[in-house]
């Protein structure tokens, strides 16, 4: 994500809505839009509604402290194709409760608990009057630290898990801070910040976030000749077997758990397409993009991707280049929030 002000690697930044101020409401929740839907919750009444959050910018993440009213957080398949984000969520909350659902799985998350979040996967959180700390944190931070990135989506680290207290006292200390770093500083403090999330996620799910599997392990070597092969029409059972000289018995037994080594192909495929649609590249034809990851067929790749998100490749290109645009005299804060969420110069 880019800087909120040119040359500076860190930068903190302050937004509130006062009580019942509906045009700032408006502002915040625009502000939000490539992150969520934002909802008041049904038992609130506009008038009452109040929120404040400050935060701080290190070079590829931010952390920011909020206190606000109940919500309702929506992330569907439309505010990701709106938004094009390609981050990870780390949210504590120390006040409030929330009821999450992620990989259509329900939860209910009490002050104290940490949550990863993918922001490419949808999101669904009914939060009451709440005070949180989220971190968010570019997917690249994380790739070298965590086998399967996945394996993280909605994983709740409850209060006295391994390494829960070290994190939340990472978070803390991440928010209370008001640093003007340099660009290495800030790059640094990125990079522990990734290490530690990757290590606190390893110490809840096991090695490789769930897969059971060792750091340079088979399935790891598999997996990145996945991600390079995707637009080869031949990747496939086969083409796997010959290439690292095991059986295809071997080979189906190491992707049991990912649902089959065509699936986990399929999915790879289909989230490389949609975050290539997403991120507003609609310069490329739909069957060019089919073809650049292994689909030779438009139809078949089109058919696949709604079954996979509920939208056409279509509808997300056009999603993904209509941003929506700002309240009228939307404050500076304000549009500075909305492009640095989304990914574009402030």
């Amino acid at each position: 994500m880019p800087d909120l002000e040119t040359g500076l690697r860190s930068t903190r930044f302050d937004f509130a809505v006062d009580r019942g101020a509906k045009d700032e409401f408006e502002q915040w929740r625009w502000a939000v839009s490539p992150l969520f839907d934002l909802e008041i919750a049904a038992s609130d009444i506009l008038p009452d509604f109040f929120m404040k959050t400050t935060g701080q910018h290190f070079a590829d993440i931010a952390i920011t402290a909020t206190r606000s009213s109940a919500s309702l957080f929506l992330r569907d398949p439309r505010v990701i194709a709106r938004g094009g984000l390609d981050s990870f969520t780390v949210q504590a909350y120390t006040e409030g409760r929330y009821r999450l659902t992620a990989n259509r799985v329900e939860s209910v998350v009490e002050a104290g608990d940490i949550v990863l979040l993918d922001q490419t996967r949808p999101i669904n959180i009914e939060a009451t009057a709440y005070a949180n700390l989220s971190l968010t944190i570019q997917r690249s931070l994380l790739e070298p630290l965590v086998g399967r990135l996945d394996g993280l989506h909605g994983m709740v680290l409850r209060s006295g898990a391994p390494m829960h207290g070290l994190l939340m006292a990472h978070l803390i200390a991440l928010a209370g801070q008001q640093w003007a770093l340099s660009s290495s500083t800030a790059e640094q403090v990125a990079n522990a910040t990734a290490r530690l999330v990757a290590a606190a996620a390893d110490s809840v799910a096991g090695n490789d976030v769930a897969d059971g599997v060792a750091p340079g392990s088979v399935v790891r070597r598999l997996r990145a000749e996945i991600e390079s092969q995707l637009g080869n029409a031949d990747l496939g059972p086969d083409y796997l077997a010959e290439k690292f000289s095991m059986s295809r018995a071997t080979l189906y037994r190491l992707f049991q758990g990912f649902g089959g080594v065509r699936q986990y192909i399929q999915i790879r495929r289909l989230l490389h397409s949609y975050r290539s649609l997403a991120r507003g590249h609609s310069g490329d034809r739909i069957g060019a993009i089919a073809l650049r990851f292994g689909f030779n067929d438009q139809a078949t790749f089109s058919r696949a991707f709604r079954n996979a998100y509920g939208l056409s490749p279509r509808e997300v290109a056009t999603i993904a280049m209509g941003r929506d645009l700002p309240p009228p005299q939307t404050s500076l804060g304000f549009l500075k929030l909305n492009r640095w969420l989304g990914g574009s110069p402030s």
